[in-house]
């Protein structure tokens, strides 16, 4: 078990008014057991609803350590006992949890204990119950929550009492001694999950950054290793009702509450905690080169039928309102960013007419930019209306056409396996404006790999526990697929090839593509922690730039821009309290991508 500070044991003490210290110097384990058994144990006459006796205020009771015992479950499961503790926090309708100020000897007991009782008393009180220990089932947790139930006898005995508090080491991963009690965290917390529309009322903190494991070593014993210490170092806080807004990276200060294993594993919040340290909102960054090549995953950029209709679409938005925030934080960010070649994910898959969410989306490059120059990449220049692949979305290429002009047809990459899992790849090879040449100085590509989603029971593709979850092996065939093609299609050209490949830093599938000639952009640049995607308070890398290696002479930088894993989505639905000089907050989940090039760099 994991101990409680060794300062808990003076620190209790301080809780309580005079007339608790009278009750503590009453408390010792030498009464008679005559007394302990009129008011513990089923096992002695106790009929039910007997009223619990007059002075039940002033009688030694054993601890509620007792109750809760050193082990995951109660020594005493099914037992009549009567408890005196602390109320430290309700739950309307459901019953309360309770700490008990004096608590025991044992560091291995938690001093905290729920009481199912409909009748609730306010925070503050000290009350005495009798009731039938139990143990209740989590849904969400494998253990379960030591409770006092059936009760049947309740008496108040002291009003405005300080509420306990122990401290809760992080990590730690013994965490049943401190089931219920009123605890507070370490100061040194940082925010790694910020409130979503899924869990709008909690957020994630821990002692440390956490990234997904193998983001940072290879799957197998190593990955099982780190999570473990991540998962120690974590802990979920549930919020009160309103709007919290919160970014990761974030640090916090006195963050108390209650140590709750009804459902999950959580710290209830009486009060959102505050933040001592706010993490900053990065700034678009400055181009270092002559070419800027971005790469964006869209968060399923859907426009309907294109003439204000079609709403609720497949994959995007629900509402023409709801689109038009997609599209102006989108494009927002484009502007921002000042690309001359795009590589999007997540575009909807119909086609290139004049309705089609990549007209669409050069209209709104064309009125975000001030300019005329920008064009999208067809699949089929001879049949606008025909898809990329046969998926809701699709990948797709844009550029400023004063900058860069492309270089012959387009190339589409639909054959096994990017006709199953994966969604077609589209590659145009790109050549400067101002080299009249025809000549392609790049090819570049935009891929987007199966998802760790929708595990199959068996087979190769299961998830074997190693951390990649499932669709390795897939990732792994179509990047086996996908290199040597591309270079190909290069005819000689550099290829870059961008987009999310569904896989960490360390997973096979990256791996793979370093074995096979190509070379990681931003390890080679950025310092670390490297990261474009956040998953469950995880940080770790999704979005990744490859080039041959001949284009690594020439490349300026190449990094994340962290605006959006580190943010809510809440904030793609109160706009209002969006800054207006940061619109492009939380435009995706994804972290756009730029590859800044040199391009007369000396080799």
């Amino acid at each position: 078990m994991m101990q409680s500070s060794s300062s808990n044991a003076a620190s209790k003490r301080r809780f309580f008014s005079p007339q608790m210290r009278l009750q503590q110097s009453k408390r010792h384990f030498g009464l008679a057991f005559a007394i302990a058994c009129a008011v513990l144990s089923s096992a002695c006459t106790d009929p039910a609803n007997v009223p619990l006796p007059s002075d039940i205020c002033q009688l030694e009771l054993p601890p509620v350590g007792a109750t809760q015992g050193s082990g995951e479950h109660s020594p005493m499961v099914g037992e009549k006992v009567t408890v005196r503790a602390v109320v430290t926090a309700v739950m309307p309708g459901e019953g309360f949890f309770v700490h008990d100020p004096l608590g025991d000897t044992s560091p291995a007991t938690s001093e905290g204990l729920w009481i199912a009782d409909p009748e609730p008393p306010f925070p503050g009180e000290l009350w005495a119950w009798r009731g039938t220990i139990a143990e209740l089932p989590a849904e969400h947790n494998s253990g379960t929550l030591t409770a006092l139930t059936e009760i049947n006898g309740r008496q108040r005995c002291a009003e405005n009492q300080t509420l306990p508090v122990a401290e809760f080491p992080l990590p730690s991963v013994q965490r049943e001694a401190l089931e219920s009690m009123r605890v507070r965290l370490p100061e040194n917390i940082q925010v790694t999950q910020a409130p979503n529309r899924y869990r709008p009322y909690t957020l994630t903190a821990a002692s440390e950054r956490v990234f997904s494991p193998t983001e940072m070593v290879r799957p197998g014993s190593a990955a099982k290793t780190l999570s473990e210490r991540f998962r120690a170092a974590s802990m979920d806080i549930a919020l009160p009702p309103g709007r919290h807004y919160y970014r990761v990276g974030d640090k916090l200060e006195a963050v108390a509450g209650v140590y709750d294993l009804r459902d999950r594993a959580q710290l209830i919040s009486t009060a959102a905690p505050q933040v001592s340290a706010a993490a900053g909102i990065p700034q678009a960054p400055s181009s270092k080169g002559d070419i800027r090549i971005v790469s964006m995953n869209l968060l399923n950029y859907f426009n309907g039928d294109g003439q204000g209709d079609g709403f609720p679409t497949q994959r995007g938005a629900e509402t023409p309102e709801e689109f038009a925030q997609q599209r102006e934080r989108t494009l927002s960010a484009v502007a921002a960013l000042a690309p001359d070649v795009i590589a999007v994910q997540e575009l909807e898959n119909d086609g290139y007419g004049a309705h089609s969410a990549a007209a669409d989306f050069v209209q709104g490059l064309n009125q975000y930019t001030n300019t005329n120059h920008w064009r999208f990449v067809a699949a089929n220049a001879n049949q606008p209306e025909q898809q990329l692949g046969g998926d809701d979305i699709a990948v797709g290429l844009f550029y400023r056409a004063d900058r860069v002009q492309p270089v012959g047809a387009s190339a589409v990459l639909d054959t096994s396996p990017f006709n199953e899992r994966h969604r077609a790849v589209l590659a145009q090879g790109f050549r400067l404006a101002e080299n009249s040449t025809e000549q392609a100085d790049w090819l570049v590509a935009s891929v987007h790999l199966k998802s760790k989603g929708s595990c199959p029971e068996a087979g190769d593709n299961a998830n074997t526990g190693d951390g990649q979850a499932c669709w390795a092996p897939a990732r792994v065939a179509a990047v086996e697929a996908l290199v040597p093609w591309l270079k190909q299609q290069a005819a000689g050209a550099e290829v870059l090839v961008l987009g999310d490949f569904n896989s960490y830093r360390m997973e096979d599938p990256i791996r793979s593509m370093a074995r096979l000639g190509m070379v990681e952009l931003v390890g080679q640049s950025a310092t670390p922690p490297l990261y474009s995607y956040n998953w469950r308070g995880q940080r770790g890398t999704l979005d990744f730039a490859f080039a041959t290696p001949s284009l690594v002479a020439k490349l300026s930088q190449a990094n994340h821009w962290h605006i959006n894993s580190d943010e809510s989505d809440l904030i793609q639905q109160h706009s209002e309290n969006t800054d207006l000089n940061a619109q492009w907050r939380r435009f995706s989940d994804h972290d756009p991508l730029y590859v800044d090039i040199t391009v007369n760099a000396a080799p």
